[in-house]
């Protein structure tokens, strides 16, 4: 019994690979970020979300966690990120859709994939590290099990 969260899938579907469970052996990449000094850039990706074959969670909350959280936004987000102490912020146009920081709720997550939009940014006065410390959580309150 689990949620799991793919990339390459697509919405309504069963595909996609798996991201890595902490191994770091498929992450979800934000590549070609080559800021300048002083200047911040951005990138969405979409990844999905889906449960095992026949289970149904309801009301999943899904967060990021760690040392760089508070680079990384989400669609229609519900309130303050237990990542990081940053809150509500006012959004971020992105492409025509607005961003926020903090945790994004989903009312039923079943067994196809739903599509979440993630957007990352990254500044000029980084280091070219990968974070390993950043990582993306779901939980639900109810799986539908009696």
């Amino acid at each position: 019994m689990a949620l799991h969260f793919y990339i390459n899938g697509t919405e309504g579907g069963q595909d996609g690979e798996e991201l890595s469970n902490g191994d770091f052996t498929k992450p979800l990449l934000f590549d070609g970020f080559y800021p300048g000094t002083g200047v911040t850039i951005y990138k969405a990706l979409p990844i999905y979300i889906r449960a095992d074959a026949g289970e149904t969670y309801y009301l999943v909350q899904i967060e990021i966690r760690g040392d760089s959280a508070r680079k990384f936004y989400f669609t229609n987000i519900v309130g303050m990120n237990g990542g990081g102490n940053y809150g509500v912020d006012n959004g971020l146009n992105y492409g025509g859709t607005y961003y926020y920081r903090g945790a994004k709720v989903i009312g039923m997550v079943g067994d196809t994939n739903v599509k979440i939009m993630v957007l990352a940014s990254a500044s000029g006065d980084e280091t070219n590290s990968p974070d390993l410390t950043t990582k993306i959580y779901a939980r639900s309150c109810y799986n539908g099990a009696s």
